[in-house]
């Protein structure tokens, strides 16, 4: 891949997940301006967008009055991760701190200690754990919940060094190098929704377009697990996986064993 083709596909990651976060319509203008995106990426945008059948009407004559609106992820499979869990307060207590932007003083269980600015709490490697921005070093970094002894929640003065876009990317690299990601796809079949899973699964780079059928195609990068085919179990009549064949495989798998266990 050539620097500038490179640097294109960065920016098309960046727009999508900019308007992702964004909570209520904005006049177009207004949204290029607030993130530095010039007319030239938003245009290039749209055109990588439309090959994936992501579209957002958008007419160039009409740029100065075009308004895009938000795009919804709902996140409502329900937080069975958190109800089956053993650390159910102290990922509580997290959520807390991530919610209002505060630092927290972690305990480990060998005694040691370290402050950090939680950014999310993930279900990773089948546990739950903590990406966040260690105050003394300035580094990212992963902790699992079943290191931590206790936690104190502390103030919400503290400005981080990074934007939410490099922890996503920081997460999808950590997985990229664990071995651990892969590239869901998925086939909504028409006139059907899905719920989405909990926040606590991470999907990296998620992109949605339709088929001639009107089938919503669907895809995201995500860490296979044992709370991934639940959820897909709970949309399976609405959804067909079309893609990677491992998750295709152990997904049937998984639903032999449920069905066995019922």
């Amino acid at each position: 891949m050539s620097e500038n083709a490179a640097s294109n596909c960065d920016d098309f990651w960046k727009i999508l997940f900019y308007l992702e976060e964004l909570k209520s319509p904005l006049k177009l203008v207004d949204f290029l301006g607030n993130n530095e995106i010039s007319k030239d990426q938003f245009y290039l945008f749209i055109e990588k967008a439309t090959s994936y059948g992501l579209t957002l009407n958008f007419d160039e004559k009409d740029h100065d009055s075009f308004v895009i609106s938000p795009l919804v992820w709902h996140k409502d499979f329900g937080d069975i991760l958190l109800e089956n869990s053993q650390y159910k307060e102290l990922a509580n207590d997290i959520q807390v701190a991530v919610t209002n932007s505060r630092t927290v003083n972690l305990e480990f269980v060998d005694n040691s200690k370290m402050t950090v600015f939680p950014w999310r709490i993930l279900f990773m490697n089948e546990s739950l754990g903590i990406i966040g921005e260690d105050i003394e070093s300035k580094k990212i970094v992963s902790i699992e919940l079943n290191q931590v002894h206790d936690i104190e929640l502390l103030g919400d003065d503290y400005v981080s060094m990074y934007a939410r876009l490099e922890i996503e990317e920081f997460i999808h690299a950590m997985r990229v190098v664990e071995g651990s990601d892969e590239r869901l796809v998925l086939k909504i079949h028409h006139g059907k929704s899905i719920s989405m899973p909990s926040d606590l699964l991470f999907l990296g780079h998620p992109y949605t377009t339709t088929n001639q059928y009107g089938d919503i195609i669907w895809a995201a990068s995500v860490e296979k697990s044992q709370y991934l085919f639940e959820w897909l179990y709970s949309i399976k009549e609405n959804v067909e996986i079309l893609d990677p064949s491992v998750i295709i495989s152990e997904f049937n798998d998984f639903v032999v064993n449920f069905k066995k266990a019922a």
